[in-house]
């Protein structure tokens, strides 16, 4: 659960849609991060969930889009300079997992971790550096300068609410 004033979330572009079911949260809070607002959780928040979620946690899609995910998210919003090593280093751990599904017969975790690192090569991503065919035809949020603040403006806060929190970053 997000909660966040809707100027911010016009302003970023809101979720970016190329994210489709994973992390789309988590990259919207860290392009918000990258203009200087605050993140903040409430761990102590309780959000219940009516049904299921997108998809079952047992299923190779929803790997396919956690692996994906998480390298357009690296290579969105990591800084030009350490980028390149990040996501390589991210990539040699997915191999060893990949692997690590090989040698338990899980073939098709396997194959949805081979899937998302090849997909991910093809994803047309910012500055055109990538050329191949986009995955879905979509636009993607472009991340403007914020107009000139007020002191007041400066601490303009998103309230990320979740019944946990990873960092305090």
């Amino acid at each position: 659960c997000m909660v966040v004033r809707s100027s911010l979330y016009h302003h970023l572009g809101g979720l970016d849609e190329s994210f489709f079911a994973h992390m789309e949260e988590i990259d919207f809070c860290w392009r918000a991060k990258l203009l200087g607002y605050q993140v903040w959780c409430v761990p102590a928040s309780t959000v219940w969930h009516v049904g299921g979620g997108t998809l079952p946690n047992n299923s190779p899609r929803k790997l396919y889009f956690n692996y994906r995910n998480n390298l357009l998210m690296l290579y969105k919003n990591l800084p030009e300079r350490i980028r390149r090593r990040r996501i390589f280093a991210r990539m040699c751990l997915d191999g060893a997992s990949a692997a690590a599904y090989l040698l338990s017969g899980r073939w098709s975790f396997f194959q949805a971790v081979w899937k998302a690192h090849r997909d991910y090569r093809r994803f047309p991503l910012r500055g055109g550096e990538q050329q191949h065919r986009p995955l879905r035809p979509q636009h993607r949020p472009a991340i403007l300068p914020l107009p000139p603040q007020t002191p007041l403006e400066r601490h303009r806060t998103i309230s990320l609410a979740t019944s946990r929190c990873s960092s305090s970053s």
